[in-house]
């Protein structure tokens, strides 16, 4: 089944890499370009790096979780004991930096906000809206939103059978 973006994916230039980046890419290239030669081959080595990927994760998920516990742990007796630091007999200092954090909770309000603060040039969609409604446009045989530059960008999609 062709995709729904089949028509539009010719007109589109190519999305490239930032240059430093596709020079790293490509030195990886030539890891597997000596070793595996088949489509096959390729596409299971693929699988299997993201299986390493998504194990990755995972553990990464957990680690976050557990560094985050020690976090809330350590506040506490800090501000218990009435400090904010503490050296390690590694040599390492650890400390305490509390700080504002900001959430916006009612997004029209902050948005007007911002414009009454003569702002507005720093509004800006999400890129996943933004990405969305370029989407839309472009199968609607509309161009691109003002301002805005469709590339191809190659995706593989994994799925289980």
């Amino acid at each position: 089944m062709p995709s729904k973006y089949a028509k539009i994916l010719p007109k589109l230039p190519r999305l490239e890499e930032e240059p430093k980046y596709q020079a790293r890419i490509d030195i990886a290239k030539e890891e597997f370009q000596g070793l595996i030669i088949t489509l096959p081959e390729l596409a299971t080595t693929y699988a299997q790096l993201r299986g390493v990927k998504k194990e990755i994760e995972s553990k990464l998920s957990g680690v976050n979780l557990r560094l985050e516990a020690l976090k809330q742990l350590i506040v506490v007796i800090f501000e218990e004991q009435g400090t904010s630091a503490i050296r390690l007999v590694s040599g390492l200092t650890l400390s305490h930096q509390p700080e504002p954090h900001a959430v916006v909770k009612d997004r029209e309000v902050f948005r007007l906000w911002c414009i009454d603060q003569k702002l507005e040039h720093l509004l800006m969609l999400l890129w996943q809206t933004t990405n969305s409604l370029t989407k839309e446009h472009l199968l609607k045989g509309e161009p691109e939103p003002d301002g805005v530059k469709a590339w191809l960008r190659d995706k593989l999609v994994l799925r289980s059978s």
